[in-house]
């Protein structure tokens, strides 16, 4: 079996390597089954904290197959990369965000006034 890499993106024409990917033999014969070029595809994946040490999976659909991210053409940027992660260390909880939600919901419409005026005016053609 073959090892994965995966990689980001972090200029034109530079993706570094970031870390491995687990597959496991069954997702391996998935995977060829598939009958499609794998290498340079852009996947979702997702950090599997289940075991220790943590490792890189690929996420599936429904129907078990990798999720291909055949719309983009470049990896996820360093920069995005390491937001994410450090917003998943930060583990962010549901009620830490219901809580901060007026917050966050005043300081957008500080940022889109515009878009605030028209959801003013839209309600008021609407209101008989």
């Amino acid at each position: 079996m073959p090892s994965f890499e995966l990689l980001v993106h972090y200029e034109r024409n530079d993706d570094r390597f970031f870390a491995h990917l687990y597959v496991t033999e069954d997702e391996w014969e998935l995977l060829k089954s598939l009958n499609r070029q794998l290498d340079g595809r852009i996947i979702e994946c997702y950090k599997d904290s289940t075991v220790t040490p943590s490792r890189w999976r690929f996420k599936k659909d429904k129907d078990g197959t990798p999720r291909f991210r055949d719309d983009k053409t470049d990896a996820n940027h360093i920069s995005t990369v390491n937001s994410v992660l450090q917003s998943i260390e930060d583990s962010v909880s549901e009620r830490d965000l219901i809580g901060a939600a007026s917050v966050i919901a005043k300081a957008w419409k500080k940022r889109h006034p515009e878009e605030e005026q028209a959801k003013k005016r839209m309600a008021q053609r609407t209101t008989p």
